[in-house]
């Protein structure tokens, strides 16, 4: 909640006028997006990015597995909860394939459902009816009121960076360039 503050006044402080419109899509669709002039920036997880778009790390973002309450791994020890249990569990996967989502790695058949969105993952996880991975940030709030396990998370977990990116070819506006330094100045203190 700091960070997003930081991120605000800073931008604010050269302009009480500025907007700032949020989309939710895949970063093969932001960096489509990017390179047509569609969007000036994107926070973004990290992609393979075609030459001209930038990209900065911002942060790592921890994914970890997850079921909901009523899911029969929910009640299961650590010890109980195997690699060869989860592959046959089923599960939701993310929308986009990527290498920084290792699916295949940990389940030995397809999903039997995918969303571009961590709502809609969340969604499927606390249906019980699934298994998920997520952000950790993001599933706490269920986790803390006991509808959402994390499964394993020595063993199912990957990392993602999360990039500040926009495409270099272009004159950025003097809103988007405040708005960018701003964010990058919020994660390097």
């Amino acid at each position: 909640r700091q960070r997003q503050m930081c991120i605000r006044d800073r931008a604010y402080a050269t302009s009480d006028k500025l907007r700032i419109i949020v989309r939710i899509a895949p970063p093969d669709q932001v960096e489509e997006m990017l390179v047509r002039g569609q969007l000036q920036l994107a926070v973004t997880s990290g992609f393979r990015s075609k030459r001209e778009v930038s990209q900065t790390l911002l942060y790592n973002e921890m994914q970890y597995l997850y079921c909901g309450r009523d899911h029969p791994l929910f009640g299961l020890t650590d010890a109980e909860i195997t690699s060869d249990l989860i592959a046959d569990q089923d599960y939701v996967r993310r929308g986009y394939i990527s290498s920084l989502t290792p699916y295949s790695s940990m389940f030995s058949r397809a999903a039997i459902a995918v969303s571009h969105q961590m709502e809609g993952l969340a969604h499927f996880v606390l249906s019980s009816k699934c298994l998920g991975f997520l952000p950790e940030d993001y599933a706490d709030f269920w986790v803390k009121r006991g509808e959402m396990r994390r499964l394993r998370p020595d063993l199912f977990r990957f990392e993602i960076p999360m990039c500040i990116a926009r495409d270099e070819r272009t004159q950025h506006s003097l809103a988007a360039s405040h708005v960018y330094e701003a964010i990058l100045a919020s994660h390097n203190t």
